[in-house]
Parts: structure tokens; C-alpha cells; sequence
């Protein structure tokens, strides 16, 4: 659908706590058809909560000169019926929560363990009851494990052109 609320920053460093996004949908990215742009986001505890009907999108637009990063110790949670799309560079670590709805990881910017080219998720991943984690074709390890507590897993991995995604430790 069309985003409706849009955050865009430019040359600009963030830390934020909780997150949450109702209403309407949402993109945070820098802003589209500029140059020399960069911007980051650190979550300081992770949370971040979309409202059933909503996809928030975290997206770098990697257009000339621009960049935007999503970084943080404290892992996500993400909670609420909505979706959660990040598709741009990540270095967060902790346990990544699925509580609801659904996280949609795209890119390969979002493998875990010891990532290809530096960055991506480092911790688990534990996706609850009725939750869905959603994976792109450029999504290939989960190195650090997987725990489904009801919850599902929609992938379409590809490990770099073999077609096969890495699991690691898979626990239902």
C-alpha cells in the first residue's frame, strides 16, 4: 500500500527506545533522490510495536552517496499484528523476538552468526505463537539458531545462488 507517514532523516545519527507505528504505513529511510545523505538508528531496548493493517519499512535507498543503518545492543522485539519490513545494513545484537504479526528481513544485510561482508543480526531468533518471520532470497544464515514457540517461518532462502538457506539450530 501506499505509506502514507514518512520519517526521513538526513546527516543524522538517532538513538530511540521503543518504536511504535498505528494508523497509517510508515518508511524510515533517508530521503529518496538526494545525494550525500547518511543516517543511522540505534535502538537503545529494541521494542518496537505495528498495529495490525500497517507495514512500517526500514529501507536504505542506497542511492549516490546515501546511507542508512540500523544498529543496537539490546536486540528487537517486535510486537503487534503489523508488519515489520527492514531491508537496509544492520549491526544489532541481542535475541531478535517476533511476538506478533509479522518480521520480514530482506537483502542479505540480515544474516546472523559471522555475516558475509560484515554486519547483520548476531543473536537468536525466537518467533512466538501466531507470529511470522519472513525471509527474502538474500537472506542465508541464521548461524545462532531459530526457535519457532508456535510461530512460523516463510523463506525463500538462497545461499548465494545455491538455493538453500542455513538454519543452524532449529528448535520447535
Amino acid at each position: 500500500g501506499t505509506n502514507y507517514g514518512a520519517a526521513v532523516w538526513e546527516n543524522q545519527n538517532y538513538n530511540v527506545g521503543s518504536m511504535s507505528f498505528s494508523n497509517k504505513n510508515y518508511t524510515i529511510g533517508t530521503k529518496p533522490g538526494t545525494t550525500g545523505y547518511s543516517a543511522s538508528l540505534t535502538l537503545t531496548n529494541g521494542n518496537i510495536d505495528v498495529a495490525s493493517g500497517v507495514t512500517a519499512t526500514f529501507l536504505n535507498n542506497a542511492g549516490a552517496g546515501q546511507s542508512f543503518s540500523l544498529h543496537g545492543s539490546a536486540g528487537i522485539t517486535k510486537t503487534g499484528a503489523g508488519t515489520l519490513f527492514l531491508n537496509l545494513p544492520s549491526d544489532v545484537s541481542g535475541t531478535i523476538t517476533v511476538s506478533g504479526g509479522t518480521l520480514k528481513l530482506a537483502d542479505g544485510d540480515w544474516v546472523t552468526g559471522s555475516p558475509w561482508g560484515g554486519g547483520g543480526m548476531t543473536g537468536a531468533i525466537i518467533v512466538g505463537s501466531g507470529a511470522t518471520l519472513s525471509t527474502s532470497s538474500g537472506v542465508t544464515e541464521i548461524k545462532n539458531g531459530l526457535t519457532l514457540n508456535g510461530g512460523t517461518v516463510s523463506s525463500r532462502g538462497n545461499a548465494h545462488g545455491t538455493g538453500n538457506g542455513s538454519w543452524g539450530n532449529l528448535v520447535l
